[in-house]
């Protein structure tokens, strides 16, 4: 998946400071902070490229990859724009 360009977008989150480029590069990510009835989120925008399409459409699954040991409260959800 590639990030996109979320439209409402209320920054942009850089790599980590102690983040190793031989590792892998590390865009900047646009997200949008929003406050819900279940506290504050950050949103962001991510497209399946088209192999990755073709796998949705044979029903193959979504995965949330988190790197570390913990696992933040996240959702992944599809829908209309934001």
């Amino acid at each position: 998946m590639e990030p996109g360009k979320i439209a409402s977008a209320t920054r942009i989150m850089g790599a980590p400071g102690n983040w190793d480029q031989s590792k892998g590069e590390c865009v900047g990510l646009p997200i949008e902070e929003r406050m819900t009835e279940h506290g504050p989120v950050m949103i962001s925008e991510w497209n399946p490229t088209t192999e990755e399409r073709e796998r949705l459409a044979k029903g193959l699954p979504v995965h949330l990859w988190v790197y570390g040991r913990g696992h933040p409260v996240v959702a992944i959800s599809v829908g209309e724009e934001i």
